[in-house]
């Protein structure tokens, strides 16, 4: 069926007008000239066969015809411009992609490349939130997790890096108490990792033939990037994963003082179920966090 309505211009005119009863705000409102509005009220008087306003010396109002065309105009401008924005604003929603990762690899690993990832998918928003421990993929509320687990094999998970480990003192700590050998370990506090206790005796066990007698524990954490904060205010050695570490590393702020790594058995997943990788945006997410540990380091 077709319609006949009136131009957009001359009911946005009218329903400005109508609204603050005047044409010179109405045009201020609209940001054109008064002239302009008033031949947009005239143009729809005329397409009407009905006056809209009363013209008298101290202003204009209603005439009985616009004080029934003013509440239904103003509603229907009102639901287009509502409308509008919900579908302006999920055309973005189309463009954003939420990822769920741990607070270390997000603050120490994810973070610092942003601008990168921003450089190469212009198009793509991330949301980004914290998360931690084993998730179900079909319970997973954001697009993409990325999660710390023992290596094994989970549903809808891909490997993207084993964890290896770094011993890690700070640049002013190894100046001031050196770390050079096995008992030099055994005079140094050493940072507890508070989820996996057992890291230290892990690597005592895989590096050395014979701990030190006695070991000195300092403050716990639950989480690598505190670990490495302290380690850097010289509060203790600790242990962190070496991608996670290597902005400090490169810039001489941290020193793997006797070059020892060692694997955790763990590794960190990307958790996506099949539907959502199968979705654009999603799978270009996807390909990014795994092309960066597969490519060669900068």
């Amino acid at each position: 069926m077709k319609r006949s309505l009136p131009p957009l211009n001359s009911l946005k005119a009218f329903e400005s007008a109508a609204r603050c009863l005047s044409f010179s705000r109405a045009a201020e409102e609209l940001c054109v000239t008064q002239g302009a509005v008033s031949k947009q009220v005239q143009q729809l008087e005329q397409y009407l066969d009905q006056v809209l306003f009363e013209r008298l010396s101290t202003g204009i109002r209603l005439s009985s015809a616009g004080e029934r065309y003013f509440p239904v105009i103003s509603q229907s401008l009102d639901a287009i411009g509502s409308v509008t924005s919900q579908l302006k604003q999920t055309a973005r929603k189309a463009s954003v992609v939420s990822l769920e990762v741990t607070p270390s690899f997000s603050s120490l690993w994810l973070i610092p490349r942003l601008t990168k990832f921003s450089s190469s998918h212009a198009d793509i928003h991330l949301e980004i939130s914290s998360g931690d421990g084993h998730v179900n993929s079909r319970e997973l509320n954001a697009d993409i997790a990325v999660r710390c687990l023992p290596i094994g094999s989970y549903a809808d998970t891909h490997l993207l890096v084993k964890e290896q480990l770094c011993l890690l003192a700070g640049r002013e700590q190894q100046a001031s108490a050196p770390l050079f050998s096995l008992e030099d370990l055994g005079q140094q506090t050493l940072l507890p990792h508070l989820t996996r206790p057992q890291l230290w005796q892990k690597l005592l066990a895989e590096q050395f033939l014979h701990a030190p007698s006695e070991l000195h524990f300092g403050t716990g954490f639950e989480h690598f990037y505190m670990t490495l904060e302290a380690v850097q205010h010289g509060v203790g050695i600790g242990l962190v994963p070496d991608f996670m570490a290597m902005a400090g590393l490169c810039q001489g702020q941290l020193i793997n003082p006797m070059n020892t790594r060692f694997d955790s058995g763990y590794g960190y997943y990307l958790v996506i179920p099949e539907y959502k990788a199968a979705i654009q945006k999603n799978a270009r997410v996807k390909q990014w966090l795994q092309a960066q540990f597969t490519q060669p380091v900068d």
